[in-house]
C-alpha cells in the first residue's frame, strides 16, 4: 500500500489514484467510499470494474489545494 506522501505526490502530479488507495488515505472502510461514490459525492472514472478517483478530485478530498499556474 502506497504511503501518504506517495499518494500526495501521485495527486500532485496530476495522476489517478486506485479507489483502495484513497479510501485508505481519507479514514474511511471501502464499502462507506464505494457507497459514496454510487451517491455521486465522490467523482470516479470507471475503466472495466477499477474506479479511479480523479487527481483533481483525490486533492479536494485530502485538502490540498492546487498549485497555481504560473504566467
Amino acid at each position: 500500500m502506497p504511503t501518504m506522501d506517495e499518494v500526495r505526490k501521485r495527486l500532485t502530479d496530476g495522476k489517478n489514484v486506485r479507489a483502495k488507495v484513497m479510501a485508505d488515505a481519507v479514514g474511511m472502510s471501502l464499502s462507506a467510499f464505494y457507497a459514496a461514490c454510487e451517491r455521486g459525492d465522490i467523482e470516479t472514472i470507471a475503466i472495466g470494474r477499477t474506479k479511479l478517483i480523479p487527481a483533481h478530485e483525490g486533492m479536494r478530498l485530502l485538502g490540498i489545494k492546487p498549485e497555481p499556474i504560473a504566467a
